[in-house]
């Protein structure tokens, strides 16, 4: 949100206080500012020129040669804007200056005629909207100005648009909703720096009139408002707005759209109010406020048509929608630029109704980001004052009704009950005096009532509704305003006890973090728990339906997940553009629905994905490596892993694998290999993409068996023997390491001389390879208790698994 520097002097005087110095208060007590900059700081360079003299082109039929005055010298102008006048006065961009475009402007020549700067159109400018004479389009040719305005001055300072705009970062005030305005910030400055406001709530005020017409009756049906606020005008003129009104509306990013708009936006960012004005002639009444039926539809103001439902709440003028309440008005009642008579409303909904409006329409608006957050009730009428007095500047014969207000709910105010002993225990050491923390309740907004040790605090309107309620709250208002470099730190004491329970999934993520990013070199990724209806479907392998939301954070995302694969392919999509060798993983929940529970299982995962630049056999040899060493690691020795082959589905067929412990080869523990043609399709994937996934809860008994962690090592040194052996060439792997025989851990073995390892090396299918065969090289080690393998034990161990090999149809490569 954007916030004008000269509009907070409005209601507070900030005159000797530094820009950074209020910046980084607000970001240390209130909220995150992002940055400050001037206002159109390149208008500057731009003066106002009267163009005293136009002639024809003698050589072009559209350009004009111009004499005109800088109010320094008398220039020569060749332009060829149509609307050019003698008389007139026009911003000119002349020679060395910069539009806000990057052009610099030099001499120019056109036809034969030098021309020593340009005169500029509000788009040139960086002023599209900007209107100073009535009647003229600013978006069509030049941007002619006033004849008050003078000659010579910059248009910066001529517009008053010397001013600093504050960017505060919306997330930092989301729990905020008082903060949504000028008015909210300066109120907060006040307490701040304990300086008065210049103008409160009260103060806005509007002389009331005798309006013709009747005043349409409104009602709030099913609990659909909290409060609905109405008054009629007459007498209105549509026409430009005041200039200062104009220059702050683009100052925080909106347009001016005419003086009835413009009055109707500024009240909202003025107040943090939104509201809005129909077309009295459209307006036939009773108003009600009311949900909409399933089906219903409404054109919105840009022309579309929204397809409503019954939690969707409008605005009725009879038995017609006539706006999306809290979002958005509808097409047909909205002011012209012959309207004279307003009906307008300024109302407080329910956020959760907004919420759901914003969420099933896709349709966010300036209006419904402030009801989001949860209004003041109390704003509706001093927003329609507000209204009148900035109307009133471009319409001075404004008449206005008096207001009608009907309420479905009472302004709260929360009323929260502690103690000082408890508000210090929770902030640690403070050098104040129990009158001292009830001041600066006060300066918030409060009322307060005390004793020695008790403390009842009532809170103000504006932050009672979904923001200060209990104890705890109190707490951090007392930390940020004191300033929590002003409070000593002080030891937390606590009982130094041994945990009483051991949490062997939780350690078991922690190593697996470890593994991952430390020796992997992965990078940790976290997506979110939801799923959109293509992520559901590109992956059904754990579950046929997934839990659907009742209130989801995106309509693009009405699933919680039930697969690790499609967030880990999200991530490949959005960076594979920038990097080509990537590596990410993640270790998070998936949630399966469970038949007749309300509750879905969880199951914990690990899953990674990657890239690179090799070949799919390099890729899944890496990979079954790598995941063999992780197996290894958490508990399952490389001996008792058995690779398998995998069960495609969302992999590449012939591209993938599991791997199993022995004796449990049906329940497969990891399952890994290239991502299957149609996922790459569907996410935009490039080329080979890589996946495994491991579900904690299967491997956690080998991580707490307690002959896993830890293997004396043997003194006595192996006898390591590498073999490469031809076999046909849709032979697995397994094969081969079924006739190597099984691993054996020294302290399990049933002799002194075991096998320890059996480890594929490579495959090799080039030329001097006959057609359908290949060459797997592998490698295998001995070792013995007690002792140093003798050459003839060894010599022995190694004739018999070639000659096993061979027996077997699997013979040495010669």
């Amino acid at each position: 949100m954007k916030l004008s520097y000269n509009w907070l002097n409005d209601y507070i005087d900030l005159e000797g206080f530094d820009l950074l110095d209020l910046s980084n208060l607000l970001t240390m007590k209130t909220c995150e500012v992002e940055g400050t900059e001037p206002l159109f700081p390149w208008l500057s360079q731009f003066p106002v020129v009267l163009v005293e003299e136009t002639q024809q082109h003698p050589n072009a039929d559209k350009l004009k040669i111009c004499k005109v005055n800088t109010g320094k010298e008398t220039i020569q102008i060749v332009t060829g804007a149509a609307n050019v006048q003698a008389g007139k006065k026009y911003p000119l961009a002349p020679v060395g200056s910069v539009l806000p475009n990057g052009m610099e402007l030099k001499v120019g020549n056109l036809r034969g005629y030098d021309s020593f700067g340009m005169l500029c159109s509000a788009t040139e400018l960086g002023l599209d909207g900007i209107a100073f004479v009535e009647g003229e389009d600013s978006s069509a040719g030049l941007l002619t100005l006033p004849d008050s305005f003078q000659v010579g001055m910059d248009m910066r300072t001529t517009i008053g648009a010397i001013d600093t705009i504050i960017d505060i970062d919306n997330k930092s005030i989301t729990h905020r909703a008082d903060l949504w305005s000028h008015f909210g910030f300066a109120r907060e400055l006040s307490t701040l720096l304990g300086k008065p406001l210049k103008r409160n709530l009260q103060d806005f005020t509007f002389p009331v009139s005798k309006v013709s017409g009747e005043h349409p009756k409104a009602i709030i049906q099913n609990g659909s408002a909290r409060r609905y606020s109405s008054a009629l005008f007459s007498q209105a003129t549509n026409t430009i707005s005041p200039l200062f009104v104009q220059v702050r509306l683009m100052a925080v990013g909106m347009r001016p759209l005419g003086s009835i708009v413009d009055a109707s936006n500024y009240t909202m960012l003025d107040m943090g109010q939104p509201n809005h004005a129909y077309d009295r002639k459209f307006i036939q009444g009773p108003i009600s406020v009311d949900f909409a039926a399933d089906g219903e539809t409404i054109t919105t103001l840009d022309a579309k048509e929204r397809n409503l439902t019954k939690e969707i709440v409008v605005i009725r003028d009879g038995n017609k929608a006539v706006a999306i309440a809290g979002v958005m008005g509808g097409a047909g009642t909205e002011v012209n630029s012959s309207t004279t008579e307003l009906f307008f409303e300024s109302a407080t909904f329910y956020r959760k109704d907004i919420r759901k409006a914003v969420a099933q329409l896709k349709l966010r608006s300036e209006s419904s980001m402030r009801f989001e957050k949860g209004q003041d009730m109390l704003l509706t009428e001093p927003a329609i004052y507000r209204f009148a007095e900035i109307l009133s500047l471009s319409s001075p014969q404004l008449q206005m009704s008096s207001i009608e207000t009907v309420n479905s709910d009472e302004p709260a105010r929360n009323k929260i009950e502690t103690t000082f002993s408890y508000l210090r225990s929770r902030l640690g050491h403070l050098d104040m005096d129990n009158h001292r923390l009830a001041e600066i309740f006060v300066s918030l907004g409060m009322d307060v009532d005390y004793n020695q040790e008790n403390l009842a605090v009532t809170v103000p309107t504006w932050r009672s509704v979904h923001d200060l309620s209990i104890p705890e709250d109190l707490v951090e208002e007392l930390g940020r305003i004191i300033g929590y470099r002003e409070i000593a730190p002080m030891p937390l004491m606590v009982p130094c006890e041994v945990p009483k329970a051991k949490n062997s999934l939780r350690d078991l993520e922690n190593k697996l973090r470890d593994l991952m990013a430390e020796s992997f070199h992965f990078s940790e990724v976290y997506n979110y728990d939801f799923h959109s209806e293509k992520d559901f479907n590109a992956d059904t392998r754990f579950a046929e339906k997934a839990l659907a939301l009742l209130n989801p954070i995106s309509a693009d995302l009405p699933y919680m997940r039930v697969s690790p694969l499609p967030g880990m392919l999200h991530n490949i999509e959005a960076n594979h553009r920038e990097h080509s060798d990537l590596r990410f993983f993640e270790i998070e929940r998936i949630f399966i629905p469970q038949e007749g529970k309300e509750l879905p299982k969880e199951k914990i995962f690990l899953a990674g994905v990657l890239t690179a630049k090799k070949t799919a056999r390099e890729m899944l040899a890496s990979l079954s490596s790598l995941l063999s060493h992780l197996l290894e690691r958490t508990g399952l020795p490389r001996e008792r892993q058995i690779f398998l082959s995998g069960e495609g589905g969302v992999f590449h067929p012939g591209r993938n694998g599991m791997i199993a412990a022995q004796g449990s080869t049906d329940n497969a523990l990891v399952r890994y290999g290239q991502v299957h043609p149609r996922l790459g399709d569907l996410y935009d994937l490039p080329g080979e993409v890589f996946y495994f996934e491991v579900f904690l809860q299967d491997i956690l008994p080998f991580f707490e068996n307690p002959l896993n962690r830890y293997i004396p090592v043997n003194r006595y040194p192996g006898s390591d023997f590498e073999i490469t052996v031809m076999a046909p060439r849709l032979t697995a792997f397994e094969q081969l390491h079924v006739l190597a025989g099984q691993p054996t851990r020294g302290e399990a073995a049933g002799s002194e001389t075991y096998l320890e390892t059996v480890e594929y090396l490579d495959t090799y299918e080039g030329e001097q390879i006959p057609a359908g065969q290949k060459a797997v090289s592998l490698r295998v080690a001995w070792r013995n208790r007690t002792r140093t393998l003798q050459s003839e034990e060894i010599a022995n161990l190694q004739n018999s698994l070639v000659a096993r090999f061979a027996e077997a149809g699997f013979p040495l490569r010669s």
